[in-house]
């Protein structure tokens, strides 16, 4: 039997099911992080689709994004601008890819880009599964003023192919690492403002305002 190859991105499905508790505290305090931001910019993934929700009642928002569930739980919301890159649908991950994405940033700027990554580490940055992906991702960097990543504890330090950027153009990383990780220290160490959405975490968070 052949062993199950490291870089395999998983079906849109399968990301749903995994650690979704985490994921929503991430959402749910990123969207705290956004509060005074009238332009985003929204990657796709389970993590990105439960901030989209997050968004209910936060008021009304100018957004783009290349996932097809988050464009729909922001439009079931009825108050925001929507707008989706345009592109070639990948059905493992209700998104849109392609060189149209590209030409749909050009000349936009957004206050923020929301995004999830398959792997942060602190030397060599934001990584994911495919060079496609990870080329569009860095395009959507480069078109907001400032990037905030979604990632829980399974994605850090976990192998991924392509390279998306390094964390100097991180601004927020909203995480479940437990304060007093040594991993949330690297990070910090790298300049990266994080957020820890554990109970312990938010007590620190709260405590430092």
């Amino acid at each position: 039997r052949q062993p199950s190859p490291r870089f395999v991105e998983p079906l849109a499905r399968d990301r749903r099911r995994v650690n979704m508790a985490a994921k929503i505290a991430i959402a749910e305090a990123a969207a705290l992080v956004v509060a005074g931001d009238r332009s985003l910019l929204i990657d796709n993934g389970s993590t990105a689709e439960a901030f989209a929700q997050a968004l209910a009642g936060a008021g009304p928002r100018t957004v783009m994004t290349t996932s097809l569930m988050v464009a729909q739980h922001l439009l079931a919301q009825g108050q925001h601008t929507v707008m989706l890159t345009g592109g070639r649908i990948r059905p493992n991950a209700l998104a849109l890819t392609g060189r149209a994405v590209e030409t749909a940033l050009q000349g936009m700027r957004f206050d923020t880009f929301v995004m999830g990554a398959d792997s942060v580490d602190p030397e060599q940055g934001l990584s994911t599964f495919l060079e496609e992906e990870a080329h569009l991702t860095r395009a959507m960097v480069e078109a907001a003023a400032r990037v905030v990543v979604l990632a829980d504890r399974t994605k850090l330090m976990k192998p991924s192919l392509h390279r998306i950027c390094g964390l100097e153009r991180v601004a927020v990383l909203v995480t479940d690492l437990p304060p007093g990780d040594p991993l949330a220290a690297a990070l910090e160490e790298r300049g990266v403002r994080l957020i820890l959405t554990g109970p312990a975490g938010l007590r620190k968070t709260e405590e430092a305002r």
